[in-house]
């Protein structure tokens, strides 16, 4: 097997350098396609569908000579000859519609096979080679970059991250159980932040850490490799965040704050604890985050969970939606009083493509106002969130910038110090005559409008709660046993 003069790059690398300098003798008649499959969202370069494209592109070869090359950065490269010309046009379509939901394909011009920024870039070696052939030490090059450190040394095999395996969770439910989790634990705030106005805290989010988790409890592991053992991770977590909150003392986190719990935590004794300790008050102050994969994994139990959060008066908020799932959510039929939609890099592309218009009608659906932008890491998701009318904010990069506003004692040290904009939002959307005001001026408008009906719902609410809390709390311990 030929390898490269260093013996840094994987097989694959050094084989297809090799093959593309034999070419040089006799290019002619050969055809190459480069299938740029690094460019396509993180999503949809999962393994299936990488194994799916390389199937699709091997089946060029069937009848032909030639060679497929999977590189480290998972783009394809395919070098056959001009007989399977119309077998080669053919992978290109059905690579097309495999990925055409992908922003990197809605672009002008990313089908055309002679262009650089094409998706899929084709050669003709007896008038390309030279081009295809710099492109073969550029690929080579960037790889031997990536895997050489700056002493020159090649990273070792042991400082790759493993993915998790079932046979450790008990394990790691044991040292969730014992350690000391305190300094893991974290808290970021939602900000209501509107254009000439000062950003408000809504109420902060509080969450471990999963990076120190990680190195802490299973170092050289990835947790988030597999989704399901994941999720059942994250209840032994759910625990111990409900049993530190049993026993706080920490008076910034007695209201206004948010939870990301598994379904069957809310469904459990521990939760039942945690409820008898809070006043309705209070409550109605917590938000109680459902992911997406959780909701639809099981929804009798969602719905079960629903109504009695909202019996006893929690706001509740649909977490874990992209530009891609969000058009599919219905936030008044599942009784959602919030949704979460995720940031990434490639927000912006897909608001341009054909699909951005979906992704615009589901917020204007939901109402912009209940919609949070999260994991905003730059000044970039702001704009693009004005840009859709959202006032509610999570990330990294508004932190930083409310931050400075705090140190300058421009904004409130705590979300209790705020207007508290989560519990209105319990009141439907109202257009009242004329042009009501955005935002935080919206909020006290709707509290203002609706604070005797509001209040009338609460005190039926607190009545036929009270009435019923121990027929509830007999079913829900029935339920879970």
């Amino acid at each position: 097997m030929p390898s490269d003069e260093t013996g840094l790059l994987p097989k694959q690398e050094a084989f297809f350098h090799d093959y593309v300098r034999r070419l040089q003798r006799n290019p002619a008649g050969r055809r190459a396609l480069h299938a740029r499959l690094s460019l396509l969202h993180p999503n949809n370069r999962r393994e299936h569908h990488l194994r799916v494209a390389q199937k699709t592109l091997d089946q060029v070869l069937r009848l032909g000579d030639g060679a497929l090359f999977r590189l480290a950065n998972n783009d394809l490269v395919i070098i056959c000859s001009a007989q399977q010309a119309e077998r080669l046009d053919d992978a290109v379509r059905r690579l097309a519609f495999l990925f055409n939901n992908d922003p990197v394909l809605n672009g002008a011009g990313k089908l055309d096979l002679f262009s650089e920024d094409s998706f899929c870039r084709l050669y003709l070696l007896d008038q390309d080679y030279e081009e295809f052939a710099a492109l073969a030490r550029s690929l080579s090059d960037s790889r031997r970059a990536r895997t050489t450190g700056l002493s020159g040394r090649s990273t070792p095999p042991s400082s790759r991250m493993m993915p998790l395996q079932p046979s450790q969770l008990g394990d790691i439910a044991a040292a969730i159980a014992q350690a000391d989790l305190s300094s893991m634990m974290q808290r970021q705030s939602t900000f209501l932040m509107e254009p000439g106005e000062r950003p408000e805290p809504v109420f902060r989010e509080i969450y471990f850490s999963m990076d120190h988790l990680q190195q802490v409890l299973i170092p050289g592991h990835d947790i988030l490799a597999n989704r399901w053992l994941f999720q059942d991770f994250t209840r032994h977590l759910d625990r111990r965040m409900i049993s530190f909150l049993v026993h706080n003392d920490d008076e910034s986190l007695r209201q206004s704050y948010s939870l990301n719990l598994n379904i069957s935590t809310l469904l459990s004794p521990d939760f039942l604890a945690l409820d008898e300790t809070l006043s309705e008050q209070v409550r109605r102050s917590i938000v109680i985050e459902f992911q997406l994969i959780d909701v639809f994994a099981d929804v009798a139990s969602f719905l079960f969970a629903r109504d009695f959060l909202r019996d006893r008066g929690y706001n509740i908020c649909l977490d874990g939606t992209t530009q891609l799932s969000l058009p599919f959510v219905d936030r008044k039929k599942l009784g959602f009083d919030m949704v979460k939609l995720l940031w990434d890099e490639d927000f912006n592309r897909h608001l341009q493509s054909p699909r951005g218009q979906d992704l615009k009608g589901a917020i204007e659906e939901i109402g912009p106002e209940r919609v949070i932008l999260s994991h905003c890491g730059s000044e970039e998701a702001l704009d693009t969130g004005q840009d859709l009318g959202l006032s509610l904010y999570q990330g990294f990069h508004v932190d930083r910038l409310c931050d400075s506003l705090r140190t300058a004692g421009e904004i409130g040290e705590h979300p209790e110090q705020c207007h508290g904009a989560a519990p209105c939002l319990r009141t439907e959307r109202v257009s009242p005559p004329g042009n009501p005001p955005r935002g935080l001026h919206f909020v006290s408008f709707l509290a203002r409008q609706f604070l005797g009906a509001y209040f009338a719902k609460m005190r039926c609410r607190v009545r036929r709660c009270m009435r019923s809390r121990r027929a509830v709390s007999e079913t829900l311990r029935s339920h879970c046993s």
